[in-house]
């Protein structure tokens, strides 16, 4: 009996280790940031506020009274490196070394973090004033955004103040030792260049661009010319004479200036106070299913490069217990469909959509999933998509992607205004999307804005991202065509009433010279007949459309106020209709040549 009263005992106290190793999730939710967490409901609060003060200080630095976040942020704070390793990048099959590191998603950014290292602030604060400046900033050279990043990684923060400029961890090392770029060549390095790859060449880059920031943009006196001078590195000015013509100086004492800076020790922290607005926040904490916690870093792992079999794997697990977890349908929903199974994309993701689920980010990715499972210009589609962007609006008005989604799904509906502002609310909440800034040039073309479209497409050119650069010079060439074929139309309707007019001043003068009865006047109101090639239709709001038809000779745009209005003959009518023989009876006026009938031939 007392062999068996241990032996319970024993096993009473193996289960209670296993439960007790069992790692219990909070989720603590401040103003704009979200935090889950095992270590626990006061560690996962001190992260919480940590970003806010953070957030608050950004604001201060350059003087923003309201930061944006386009999109919102989920913080998952491991307590162990062992833990942490789990969903970091793997790098030759094994876990990459990280205190903490950013993952944008579709919807929402992901940051990781290990609150056992010691460096974890100064790794994270980096990654994080990047997320900053893409949200808040247009794009700024490559020097100023990782000088920034290495200021704005020191940042201390007590209950009251904040201190910056604190020399990085390293830096005063690396500027003693290593011989200096000159500043023509720190102000050309981009993502391409071996300064920026190549590990031996990285340390002098970072340490140079954050005295370089220190320098040129906390000091300042020299805010209005380094404004200048970055405005001129835009325009594609050379590095050397954009410095003459900001500074004042060649190149060669710019270089001498910053290090003579260094030497005399000016190189000082500055402190602010904590604004108002970031003390006293409301933060609250509530416990979390492990499961539910399973299904978010399964999620993460989804966007990790090394981790998406894993991820599938755990989201097949997950649904085995809990069929109905959310996150874990649109997970496998959005893998599916990234492989082409559009089938199985669609079962998993009407599984998740038929969930009662309040938050943005689920109906931010079933709008999405349901878009991107659309065939082509899906009108019925596009009213679904819809309704699940206002559900996620209605949840977080500050979801940049969701207006920009929403601004496209407006364009297939030819509802171009609606999509105009949508995607200007988009732009200002995320300055940097240089594809929302694509899919507005788009719809300013569709609502006949034609200057608009061309300053923002010429805008677009200078991308950094040559896939973006290619669309906007391809819409660029497009607007020229069209253009041209305005011209030729003008042209040829002023040709025709130039005959009519002579066929009048002919008539008067038989009449006046006493000849037979004169020929009648023809109508300038007649139908007009052509016949030639259906080069292009372009769908507006409100049920118009204009018709682009090639004769060979001369190119006729044909302007419908209401396609309804217009008879077609042998097909129908489609906004897809491209390259149609067609023969076309139209009346030219005051309103332009305005379509009768159309005969697809």
């Amino acid at each position: 009996m007392k062999r068996l009263l241990i032996s319970a005992f024993l096993l009473l106290l193996a289960a209670s280790s296993c439960f007790a190793a069992d790692p219990e999730w909070v989720q603590v939710k401040s103003p704009n940031f979200t935090v889950l967490t095992d270590a626990g409901e006061k560690r996962g609060r001190e992260v919480a506020l940590h970003f806010e003060q953070m957030r608050a200080a950004f604001g201060v630095l350059f003087a923003k009274a309201k930061v944006s976040s386009p999109q919102p942020l989920l913080i998952l704070a491991f307590r162990s490196t062992k833990e942490m390793q789990s969903v970091s990048p793997l790098w030759k099959g094994k876990p990459v070394e990280l205190a903490g590191y950013f993952q944008p998603a579709d919807g929402i950014t992901f940051i990781a973090l290990d609150l056992s290292s010691e460096g974890k602030w100064e790794t994270i604060f980096h990654e994080y004033a990047h997320n900053l400046l893409n949200a808040n900033s247009l794009e700024a050279p490559l020097w100023f955004e990782e000088g920034f990043a290495e200021y704005y990684s020191t940042v201390k923060i007590s209950n009251d103040s904040f201190e910056v400029g604190v020399l990085p961890e390293g830096a005063p090392y690396v500027l003693a030792d290593r011989k200096w770029m000159p500043l023509t060549d720190l102000f050309s390095v981009d993502h391409a260049s071996p300064a920026y790859n190549e590990r031996d060449r990285q340390s002098i880059f970072y340490a140079e661009s954050w005295l370089a920031m220190n320098y040129f943009w906390f000091d300042r006196a020299r805010v209005p010319q380094t404004t200048k001078f970055i405005s001129l590195l835009q325009n594609k000015t050379p590095v050397a004479d954009a410095i003459r013509q900001a500074f004042g100086v060649e190149p060669k004492k710019l270089d001498s200036d910053l290090s003579a800076y260094y030497r005399t020790g000016r190189v000082l922290a500055y402190k602010y106070k904590v604004p108002d607005s970031a003390k006293n926040l409301p933060v609250a904490a509530e416990p979390v299913a492990a499961i539910d916690a399973r299904a978010r870093i399964a999620e993460l792992r989804l966007h990790i490069t090394g981790r998406g079999l894993q991820a599938m794997d755990d989201f097949q697990q997950i649904l085995k217990e809990k069929p109905d977890q959310p996150v874990a349908l649109q997970g496998v929903a959005y893998a599916a469909l990234h492989e082409g199974d559009k089938q199985k994309a669609s079962e998993y993701f009407r599984r998740a959509a038929a969930l009662n689920v309040n938050d943005a980010h689920t109906y931010f990715f079933s709008a999405l999933l349901s878009f991107q499972m659309a065939q082509g210009q899906d009108e019925e589609r596009a009213s679904e998509v819809q309704g699940y962007l206002r559900k996620a609006l209605a949840l977080d008005p500050n979801l940049a992607p969701a207006y920009n989604l929403l601004g496209i799904t407006y364009g297939w509906q030819r509802k171009f205004d609606d999509a105009i502002q949508a995607e200007e609310h988009a732009l200002q909440l995320d300055p940097r999307d240089e594809r929302a800034a694509l899919n507005l040039a788009s719809s300013y073309m569709g609502a006949q804005q034609a200057p608009k479209a061309i300053d923002l497409a010429q805008r677009l050119t200078n991308s950094s991202d040559a896939g973006i650069a290619q669309a906007a010079a391809t819409m660029l060439q497009r607007i020229q065509e069209y253009n041209q074929r305005m011209a030729k139309s003008a042209a040829a309707r002023q040709q025709l009433e130039m005959r009519v007019r002579q066929v009048d001043s002919a008539a008067v003068g038989s009449a006046a010279a006493g000849s037979a009865a004169p020929a009648e006047a023809p109508d300038p109101n007649a139908p007009i007949a052509i016949t030639g090639t259906l080069s292009q239709v372009q769908c507006l709001s409100g049920g118009r459309a204009n018709f682009i038809v090639d004769t060979g000779t001369l190119s006729y745009v044909l302007i419908a106020g209401d396609v309804h209005a217009v008879k077609f003959s042998g097909g129908s009518f489609s906004c897809a209709l491209k390259n149609q023989k067609v023969k076309a009876l139209f009346t030219s006026g005051d309103k332009g040549n305005v379509p009768i009938e159309i005969d697809f031939q």
